[in-house]
């Protein structure tokens, strides 16, 4: 089946390349400068961002801007030059995608356009189509250093509609500084573990929370780097990490991991050694790690397999006597006596099984759909 699969996608590739009459064609679209430093900015003002897109194919070119999340690396290189400069240990983790707005978008890169412009070091580009933004400053920024970053998606714009390219982008990110206001502590990036609790996340799981305060002015990403769990004999069990959190200043936060163990219980104790990019705190405690609770339930209750659930199907059938009783009888007495029937099967259930929780994540979606289908067919048909 996999060569039939690869022969009849290379065969209909072909096919379509054909049909089409175009050309396959590189597209290239760049952006300059690649970092663009704004400077200084104070909280509730506006700034005017400028970069220019350079396109590498003969055709117009319909580029949407989108405003996206710098990667996390960036946040950790300090740069310092003439023309940008980025010091982590005095930057904030803010998310400003919704800081940045574009009068027009998307633009129409052409070919035919030429822009030439002479940055403040001397540099020169020729590019096909400036673009201009307005970045918004909240009156509750974080002082210090930020980033951003911006996708491209380009599109031809051609009017053959048969011209099929393979297209290449480059991210463009620009770097700010928010200055404090009069009175206002500068940037301050630091943060302490308040507390570290285990919880029994199911049979088989045990959670393990990380409480972390941001104690510093600046928002932070803040991740378990590395848990070491130990057990009672001063074994080492397992070691867990998280990802990545985004606290505020003067927030504190849950940092979840899970360990996969349904014999554990007990004290055991717990090193997290938490990281929040520019640097790390470590906490060193002891936990209760509560034991299984062993409640039998009827077997037949539970085929799927997973116990203090109703199985699906058992959803299933249930609605499918109340369709039945619809169908078959339409006056309200009936009504009233299947939906008593239903809830009174429910609270059986639950004295039955603990949790009283049904497994709704088991139940097909296409299964949902038809039975919801039947349903609305059957009260259709009776009105």
């Amino acid at each position: 089946m996999g060569r039939f699969h690869f022969l009849a996608a290379a065969v209909l590739s072909v096919f379509i390349l054909i049909n089409l009459g175009g050309t396959a064609q590189a597209v290239s679209i760049g952006v300059a400068p690649g970092i663009l430093n704004l400077g200084d900015v104070y909280p509730g003002t506006s700034k005017l961002v400028e970069f220019f897109l350079i396109t590498t194919f003969n055709e117009d070119v319909l580029v949407r801007m989108t405003p996206i999340e710098p990667h996390l690396e960036f946040f950790k290189k300090r740069m310092y030059s003439n023309r940008l400069t980025f010091i982590p240990e005095e930057s904030s983790n803010e998310d400003v995608k919704s800081w940045i707005k574009f009068p027009e978008n998307p633009v129409l890169v052409s070919p035919r356009d030429l822009v030439v412009y002479t940055f403040p070091g001397g540099e020169t580009v020729r590019a096909n189509k400036k673009v201009r933004a307005i970045l918004t400053i909240p009156k509750d920024a974080d002082p210090g250093y930020h980033i951003g970053a911006i996708h491209f998606s380009p599109s031809i714009a051609t009017g053959r509609g048969g011209s099929v390219a393979t297209m290449a982008v480059t991210r463009f990110m620009y770097v700010f500084y928010v200055k404090p206001l009069e009175g206002q502590e500068g940037p301050r990036r630091e943060g302490k573990i308040t507390d570290i609790e285990a919880y029994r996340a199911d049979d088989g799981r045990v959670r393990i929370d990380v409480l972390f305060q941001n104690t510093g002015t600046d928002t932070m990403f803040v991740r378990i780097k590395n848990m070491k769990i130990y057990d009672n004999f001063g074994e080492m069990k397992t070691t867990a990490q998280s990802g990545y959190v985004r606290i505020r200043p003067k927030e504190t936060k849950v940092i979840p991991v899970f360990w996969n163990n349904e014999d554990a219980k007990g004290s055991h104790r717990v090193v997290a050694d938490v990281d929040f990019l520019t640097g790390s705190v470590t906490a060193d405690t002891e936990v209760i790690i509560p034991e299984i609770s062993k409640i039998p339930s009827p077997s037949f209750l539970t085929p799927s397999g997973k116990k203090g659930s109703y199985p699906w199907w058992i959803v299933f059938v249930v609605g499918a006597l109340f369709a039945v009783v619809i169908y078959f009888k339409s006056d309200w007495l009936w009504l009233m006596v299947a939906l008593a029937l239903i809830l009174a099967f429910f609270i059986v259930m639950g004295l039955l099984i603990s949790p009283p929780n049904i497994d709704i994540g088991a139940i097909p979606w296409w299964l949902i759909v038809i039975f919801i289908a039947l349903i609305a067919l059957i009260v259709y048909w009776k009105i």
